[in-house]
């Protein structure tokens, strides 16, 4: 009966599948090869002089800027930043601030790692202007005929520039495994080691041989691999490297006379990474670009590449969550950031690993440039990352003053929003389903209903996408229980979530820090806002919170003593310490009688669902399996626990008897589903809800 029923739905799916491919148009997909709209015409902004032969430098005051909250920037790098080695500003063309920290200095060179793709886009801009570079629809097979003439790598064969230059290869090439090899090789034998990581190797071939995931033009995915096998197609294609074309194009017009750029072990230079420059000519590369290719009377590189480049892509396939959307943070080797995500600005930057920068910000005719330390594994870097552009974001930005124009040569479509985020009220049986609040721009996540029942607390944050510059905030918030009167809880500008009443309905606990940090920790407020305080202040990584049903104990998870375990404390923060009997978990909840904890457990190598006695004697998984489950609560009334799982596929809400038994999915078909608490008298449950989005297409037949 099953394989009866299956084979027509799948036969279903294969015809559409291959009418897509055989169609012109993507099928919602993601596989396009769509370019930007003409430029818009504008006239670009005047140029007193140009800084070839240097950078002339201007008060900061007399450019409008707001001299003591650059002050404040000084003081938050030597306070809070210091891997950062240089900090530039340019506005309206001239040098306004220029520092350097470590020891470095204006003649040092640094490596700009993937600051480098952005120079191989511009490069391969100019040389299909000049014709030494045939159409970005040429192929792989085309242009590195040596690599397929045995027969080798067809799958990989009609891979074309354009979806290389859009970081659409298709290609199984794991960005975050090169890092870890690179950086190990840096940290154990120093940065001549990195270097040789590259340089040993043939590095298309390096690329080359991780297969393909997806089909070309489909999937994006950030990818050092297919800049580098740009770099290689450069070279074949042209007879000679992108470096010595660069010297006669693009480093001479700039007055760039100092760099390096690493090559592999067939002398083509590293795409991706391996660019050395002084800051000062990092910002005269990013001023080209503000000045939409032209120098000095020159138009070096085509206004339309210069637009086409930054400009965000069209819908794909998304494989950090496997959903198709707007690659919008993306263009061909240039990061978009929105406005919404950029402090009200248009950014675009070349980004290098652990904060290697060139920021362009259009409208305020301005560049940022940052370097900083890049012998650090791939964790920190991201934090380095995170804390420059916090630094940009809120204390350049504000310090600049007012916009200079709205140009339309930058100007780009309003983002389309993802899926509301909404909060939702239904049955303990999954009855009656209400959205409780329902706001497009923002997400709402991890509610909890107040011991009087009248009120819900949640996390609240702008609704931006999967990838945002910086530290993404989510501040709690409070709503009665109509979805009326709204108030803000938190104001600290950190990640705030899982928030659990106490007892007596008058203070929050919670967990805080800055996503992707380490260190998460317990916090405490009052419902009116104030004497918000860190209770567990210990610099680790800690999460889920619950009360004891007198309000005398706060369980929580912690990795105080290593690994993620549960430990209790009192509610000023006092006597933290593991159980008596130490249970491996996190997001406790306690039986409303005090004598039983459900917690979560990777202890299986995924996230099961665990009962044990307080004390930690008698742990007992409840639930389990391939899938993962977690944040459990137990009802007021002591007969079920509700979790989450991804049992079905997307998370889901399932409530179970206390004592075991087969979970009851609740939450509907067509939503990704979060985060259950219930009710006081335990008849309904209140839970976050997104709706089910598109997936690729290749996702879609697997199922």
């Amino acid at each position: 009966m099953i394989q009866t029923l299956h084979r027509p739905i799948l036969l279903v799916k294969l015809v559409l599948l291959l009418a897509c491919l055989t169609a012109s148009v993507a099928c919602s997909t993601g596989i396009t090869n769509s370019t930007p709209p003409t430029p818009p015409p504008s006239t670009p902004t005047a140029r007193d002089y140009w800084p070839a032969a240097g950078w002339r430098e201007a008060d900061p005051a007399q450019m409008g800027f707001d001299t003591a909250r650059l002050a404040e920037a000084s003081e938050i790098i030597e306070r809070d930043l210091p891997f950062l080695n240089s900090l530039l500003i340019v506005k309206d063309g001239y040098l306004v601030h220029e520092a350097y920290y470590n020891g470095y200095g204006p003649e040092d060179l640094h490596p700009t790692l993937s600051v480098t793709k952005s120079v191989v886009s511009a490069l391969y801009g100019m040389a299909l202007a000049d014709g030494i570079v045939p159409g970005l629809d040429a192929t792989l097979d085309d242009s590195l005929p040596a690599y397929f003439n045995d027969g080798a790598y067809r799958e990989l064969a009609d891979i074309t520039l354009s979806d290389l230059l859009r970081m659409r290869s298709g290609i199984t090439f794991d960005e975050g495994e090169l890092e870890n090899d690179a950086s190990a090789a840096a940290q154990e034998g120093g940065f001549d080691a990195g270097i040789a990581f590259f340089t040993e190797q043939d590095i298309a071939d390096y690329v080359l041989q991780t297969g393909m995931a997806h089909p070309p033009g489909e999937a994006w995915s950030y990818s050092s691999g297919d800049t580098n096998l740009l770099s290689a197609a450069f070279s074949a294609l042209a007879g000679q490297s992108l470096e010595e074309y660069a010297v006669e194009k693009l480093f001479s017009p700039l007055g760039i006379t100092n760099w390096d750029w690493i090559e592999d072990a067939n002398g083509v230079n590293i795409g991706g990474a391996g660019l050395f420059l002084t800051p000062r000519d990092m910002a005269r590369f990013g001023y080209l670009y503000l000045n939409r290719g032209t120098w000095d009377g020159q138009q070096l590189i085509p206004a339309e590449w210069v637009y086409s480049s930054t400009y965000p892509q069209s819908e794909g396939l998304f494989t950090g969550n496997g959903q198709t959307m707007p690659i919008d943070w993306y263009g061909m080797q240039w990061w978009n950031w929105k406005p919404d995500v950029f402090a009200g600005q248009r950014a675009i930057a070349a980004q290098g690993y652990a904060g290697q920068l060139v920021i362009l910000l259009p409208a305020l005719d301005m560049i940022v440039v940052t370097t900083a330390d890049a012998l650090v594994p791939p964790d920190v870097s991201e934090k380095q990352m995170a804390l420059i552009y916090d630094l940009v974001k809120d204390v350049v930005l504000p310090a600049a003053g007012s916009l200079n124009s709205t140009d339309p040569f930058w100007a780009i479509p309003d983002a389309e929003l993802p899926p509301p985020s909404i909060l939702y009220t239904a049955g303990a049986d999954g009855s009656k389903a209400t959205a409780l609040l329902d706001d497009p721009g923002y997400a709402h996540w991890g509610p909890a209903w107040s011991p009087d029942g009248r009120q819900v607390a949640f996390s609240r944050s702008k609704h931006v996408g999967p990838i945002v510059p910086g530290s993404p905030t989510s501040e709690l918030y409070i709503v009665d229980i109509d979805g009326t009167n709204m108030r803000q809880l938190t104001t600290n500008g950190l990640n705030n979530y899982l928030p659990a009443w106490s007892p007596d309905g008058s203070k929050i606990a919670y967990i805080s820090g800055k996503t992707g940090w380490d260190s998460h920790e317990v916090y405490l407020i009052n419902v009116d806002g104030s004497g918000e305080t860190n209770l567990t202040n210990n610099n680790v990584q800690e999460y889920g919170v619950a009360w004891s049903p007198d309000g005398s104990k706060i369980a929580y998870g912690s990795k105080l003593d290593g690994d993620m375990q549960i430990y209790t404390m009192n509610p000023d923060g006092t006597d933290q310490r593991p159980l008596p009997t130490p249970a491996a978990g996190m997001a406790p909840s306690w039986s409303p009688d005090g004598t039983q904890v459900v917690f979560v457990s990777e202890r299986s190598g995924n996230s099961d669902i665990f009962v044990m006695d307080a004390d930690g004697n008698n742990q007992q998984p409840i639930v389990t399996g391939d899938a993962w489950d977690y944040l459990p609560s137990w009802s007021p009334n002591g007969a079920q626990i509700t979790f989450t799982s991804t049992r079905g596929g997307d998370p889901a809400i399932f409530v179970i008897p206390a004592g075991g038994g087969e979970p009851d999915q609740i939450s509907g078909k067509g939503l990704i589903a979060d985060v259950a608490s219930w009710s006081p008298d335990s008849r309904n449950l209140v839970f976050h809800g997104t709706a089910t989005p598109k997936r690729g297409i290749l996702s879609w037949l697997s199922q």
